[in-house]
């Protein structure tokens, strides 16, 4: 079976995607590991930012290959079933560390940080698609 052109520029974003999103993974694993040791905490921070940004970044050609209708359907399930596993993690949390404990403001954190992202691209998305836009 021959792959069409829109198959293999799909699968060649895929394995960008794997290969790229693996090596980075890989360096967060071993910063947050050690950084500690090596470098100051915003240090530490400021390089788990910076490999962040890459392993995001490596995304970029896997969702250009993608059509309307599967873009749709990553957007509605990483909004659903997002919301929803983070809820639910936080809930574990509360369960298994105890109201107030270093699990449960972690997990806070983490669930903090995805509203105000979730809200700074929100605005985002809104003034780009304002009318009268360009």
């Amino acid at each position: 079976m021959r792959l069409s052109n829109r198959q293999k520029k799909h699968v060649a974003a895929w394995g960008v995607m794997l290969s790229a999103g693996i090596a980075v993974s890989l360096l967060i694993v071993q910063v947050a590991t050690h950084g500690s040791a090596l470098l100051t905490p915003g240090g530490t921070f400021a390089v788990l930012f910076l490999l962040s940004g890459i392993a995001f970044l490596t995304t970029v050609p896997w969702w250009r290959a993608l059509d309307e209708m599967q873009k749709s359907a990553q957007l509605t399930a990483w909004y659903w079933g997002g919301s929803l596993g983070l809820m639910f993690g936080v809930m574990c949390t509360v369960v298994i560390g105890g109201p107030g404990s270093d699990l449960v403001k972690g997990g806070m954190m983490v669930m903090s940080a995805t509203v105000v992202m979730f809200i700074v691209f929100l605005l985002g998305w809104r003034v780009l698609h304002r009318r009268g836009a360009p």
